[in-house]
């Protein structure tokens, strides 16, 4: 193309305009790009991008004129270049931000990223594109540029940018709340406030894992959206939140329903679920008056499930069928209509034996009447308010306007979203940048309910269950105690069952539940013989004495007494306290606590029986302090401080008896930086660096005296390296990669010197995958799957040679289920389950060869049981014949 003066170009002719790699603009006139030279007002001089090339320098210009954001072209020759037009180029730097930017916002490996891109464009630009490993280090460069521009050591250095502050369409989004030293993060838009003006019921609950450290809690509030027949129950609202405290929940309600009526809308919810929280109750009760809460079922069974526990009747419970039903007629007592709760709480007191006492107390107490402030002299009581009346538990009014009884629906949101973060306690920009991702998410989703889209169905048994809950419930022709029975045995049917004439067999899963999980069968006439071989089995597992507090990241360490030491851990709030089990009495006794709170801390049990605690995180700063216990004292203190400050990180007792600290996350980054404690001093040295830095990864230490890391996370990425430290040099070398990148897996050296690998997670999937690394040809093989993919699970090597794997997350439930790997012959058998599902739990081998499970969480709970497995008991298999088979 010729000048604009001699070859006419057309007055509406504009440039393209791509920005650079280095984020500044550029612009694309027929193939030619041109760089900023200077401008003077809307006036811009451009020159040939090739200008700074030795050999092929090019001299061509072009002038602009701004009019709003685009370049209008005014002076442009294309017989200026000494080169030809490259119409490949423009594409080839648009792909390349594309790759930079989806780089700074997701966590997928770099060459997952390229191949992403490379599938939207077309064949002919690919040859064009640069190196994947050149791509990758661009991506990394602009991951750490990101990182180390964005993330705050303190709340008080956060300022929230403007690009966080915005959906990704554009809409304003956040709002920064200050209130003394606290803070809250709150995204949500006028549309959304909207939805919530128009919702009957709102669903609010917390989740904690994967929240940044500098917060306590992402709270969400979700209601129905996109019409009222057709509609999808999603977040509306997200609120990073410091505290859990009555004062800030008022202050979060007060901030929405001030942007509310900023907007002309008013907030004014029929009903609120939440799970019994008082503090949001009663912020609630302030902000929203009009609005009924209303509590979870789902949590209310649980509630008494920790009862059965405390009050020592989880055996009788699991064993005793009869007792079992009449418990569940407790929670079964929301069904009904508040009004009748009394009368029938009544009758329930007079089935229940001498020894559920101290649960009808405190349900009495709590639930229906309220505590007893003094006895008058003609006998009459007078009460307090109960802590949570029955218009606040019963769910007859969720069942008559057709809203959920539970925060299920919430409890799935948290699961994916615990997938879509796939790590704990990331940092404040990534988390924000996920909530604008999800943000978009809804706005999908209440676009497809307007448009008619049908919402997913429930899945058949579900809705049968609730068809026959409704059933019941709508028929009151029978009494009270019987409306209670069918309640309770209204879910699903059971997959088998074996039943004599004229009873009834029903059975329930842990925690309790009055209508998720029990299953039953009735009898009718007899009608022929038949024989029916059923398989029975004492389980392996066991319950042992609960801990004194509900506990998860937290450790566990067997002392030389045969005692097992835990210490430390987070229940929602970061504890120092500890306490020791004694498995010949099945029982926990609190022993000195630590010097400071902390969680995600490494225990190691030092030659001379004491026991070195490392890191972690306090709740308000990640620490490089250790502390000793000593059994003799039952007291902790403190020791030389680390180098650096560590979360996440490993610990291995070396032959020499000196421990070797490795990666972690001091708070700032991820580090590969390696200390050595030498117990004699007490003195932490620098040893040598790791080739990856990595948190969430393994250490083993090997027969031949060297310690093999493997997996975690590092440089945004997840990892498949592997290295070995050799203490004798006090170096570490590389050794050949696992087939896959993992975090949160387990490694257990195997008796024939084999390090066994399961499980883990990468890029938002959990894994099923197992790996064999042999230290004599230092490579890895893939031997088979487990049963089930799980990450944050446990690995136990029993004393048979066996490796016990328990527990964990399969992404989107928290599994009990246990299985166990043969070196023999390289298979994995499925093995009875845990009483109770957890994640985040502790495993110990006992001196007598059983395993100890302690704490860990399901779902926001966190578990203060503990239960024992036995490999040594067997499945027995019993064959009865019965003179008359049933008819259900």
């Amino acid at each position: 193309m010729a000048s604009s003066e001699n070859n006419d170009i057309a007055t509406s002719s504009y440039a393209e305009v791509i920005k650079s790699t280095k984020g500044k603009s550029k612009i694309n006139i027929d193939g030619f790009l041109y760089i900023k030279d200077k401008n003077r007002d809307d006036i811009y001089y451009w020159i040939c991008e090739r200008k700074g090339q030795k050999e092929r320098k090019c001299t061509a210009r072009a002038t602009t004129i701004l009019i709003g954001d685009q370049h209008k072209i005014r002076k442009f020759d294309a017989q200026q270049h000494n080169h030809a037009p490259e119409a490949s180029k423009p594409e080839v730097l648009k792909a390349c931000i594309q790759m930079k930017e989806l780089g700074q916002i997701s966590n997928d490996q770099p060459v997952r990223i390229f191949n992403d891109i490379i599938a939207t464009i077309s064949h002919e630009i690919t040859p064009c594109l640069p190196r994947k490993d050149a791509v990758r280090q661009q991506i990394k460069r602009a991951r750490r540029v990101c990182e180390e521009e964005l993330e705050p050591k303190i709340l008080n250095d956060f300022k929230l940018p403007d690009a966080y502050c915005v959906t990704l369409n554009g809409m304003h989004f956040a709002k920064d709340i200050i209130q003394g030293t606290e803070r809250i993060l709150l995204f949500t838009t006028t549309e959304n406030l909207k939805w919530l003006q128009e919702a009957k019921f709102w669903i609010m609950d917390g989740t904690f894992k994967t929240v940044p450290t500098l917060f306590r809690q992402l709270y969400s509030i979700h209601a129905p959206a996109g019409g009222d027949v057709n509609f999808r129950i999603v977040p509306l609202v997200y609120a990073l939140m410091t505290m859990k405290s009555e004062e800030l929940y008022e202050k979060l309600f007060y901030e929405l329903n001030e942007m509310a009526a900023e907007n002309e809308l008013e907030l004014k919810p029929d009903f609120v679920l939440t799970d019994f929280e008082k503090g949001s109750i009663n912020a609630v009760k302030s902000e929203f008056p009009s609005a009924q809460s209303k509590g979870c079922h789902f949590h209310l069974g649980q509630s008494v499930y920790r009862q059965i526990q405390d009050a020592g009747l989880t055996k009788k419970y699991g064993t005793d069928e009869n007792f079992s039903l009449l418990i569940r007629h407790i929670p079964a007592l929301a069904f009904l209509s508040p009004s009748e709760i009394p009368d029938a709480f009544e009758e329930v007191k007079a089935l229940l034996p001498a020894d559920a006492e101290p649960i009808i107390e405190w349900f009495e107490n709590n639930y229906v009447y309220g505590k007893i402030k003094r006895t008058l002299r003609n006998g009459r009581v007078q009460r307090q308010n109960p802590l949570f009346p029955p218009e606040m538990w019963s769910v007859f009014d969720n069942m008559e306007f057709a809203f959920p009884r539970t925060q299920n629906k919430v409890e799935a949101w948290h699961r994916r979203w615990e997938i879509l973060i796939a790590r704990s306690h990331v940092g404040i920009f990534t988390m924000i940048k996920q909530i604008q991702k999800e943000q978009n998410e809804v706005e999908m989703e209440i676009e497809k309910a307007m448009r008619g889209e049908p919402a997913p169905k429930k899945r058949k048994q579900e809705a049968n269950r609730e068809s026959r809950i409704q059933n019941v419930i709508a028929d009151r022709a029978v009494t009270l105690s019987l409306l209670l029975k069918f309640v309770i045995l209204a879910p699903k049917k059971p997959d088998s069952i074996t039943t004599t004439p004229s009873t009834v067999t029903t059975t329930m899963s842990t925690p309790l539940s009055s209508t998720s999980t029990s299953t039953s069968t009735f009898t009718s006439t007899p009608t022929t013989t038949s024989t029916t071989i059923t398989t029975t089995q004492q389980s392996r597992w066991s319950n042992t004495g609960s801990m004194n507090n509900a506990r998860h990241e937290h450790t566990a360490s067997l002392l030389t007494n045969g005692k097992v030491l835990v210490a430390g851990g987070n229940n929602g709030h970061v504890l120092n306290s500890a306490e020791l089990y004694d498995p010949s009495t099945g029982t926990w006794t609190i022993t000195g606590s630590l010097n400071t709170t902390r969680y995600g801390h490494t225990a190691s049990l030092l030659t001379n029986g004491k026991v070195l605690v490392t890191g972690g995180y306090s709740g308000s700063i990640f620490l490089n302090s250790t502390e000793l216990y000593d059994p003799s004292t039952g007291t902790w203190t403190t020791t030389g401080n680390m180098n650096s400050a560590r979360n996440f990180h490993t610990a291995s007792i070396l032959t020499n008896g000196k421990v070797l600290v490795s990666g972690g996350y001091s708070g700032i980054s991820i580090v590969n930086s390696t200390e050595l404690y030498d117990p004699s001093t007490g003195i932490w040295t620098t040893t040598g660096n790791m080739h990856n830095a990595r948190d969430g990864h393994t250490a083993s230490l090997l027969a031949n005296e060297k310690v093999l890391v493997a997996g975690g996370f590092g440089d945004h990425t997840f990892l498949n390296t592997a290295e070995l430290y050799d203490a004798s040099t006090e170096t570490w070398r590389t050794t050949y990669n696992m087939h896959n990148a993992r975090e949160y897996l387990t490694a257990s050296v195997l008796t024939n010197g084999k390090v066994l690998v399961t499980g883990g997670s990468a890029r938002s999937t959990t894994i099923d995958t197992v790996e064999l690394y042999d230290p004599s040809r230092g490579s890895w093989t893939i031997t088979g799957k487990m049963n089930n993919a799980r990450h944050n699970h446990q690995a136990s090597l029993l004393p048979n040679g066996k490796v016990l794997v328990t527990g964990g997350s399969s992404g989107s439930t928290i599994l009990n289920t246990a299985e166990l790997y043969d070196p023999s012959t390289e298979s994995w058998t499925i093995d009875d389950s845990m009483i109770n599902a957890r994640d985040y739990h502790t495993a110990t081998i006992l001196t007598d060869g059983k395993v100890l499970i302690a704490g860990g969480t399901v779902g926001n709970t966190t578990l203060d049981t503990a239960e024992l497995y036995d490999p040594s008991i067997r499945t027995l298999t019993i064959i009865n014949k019965m003179n008359n088979a049933q008819n259900n």
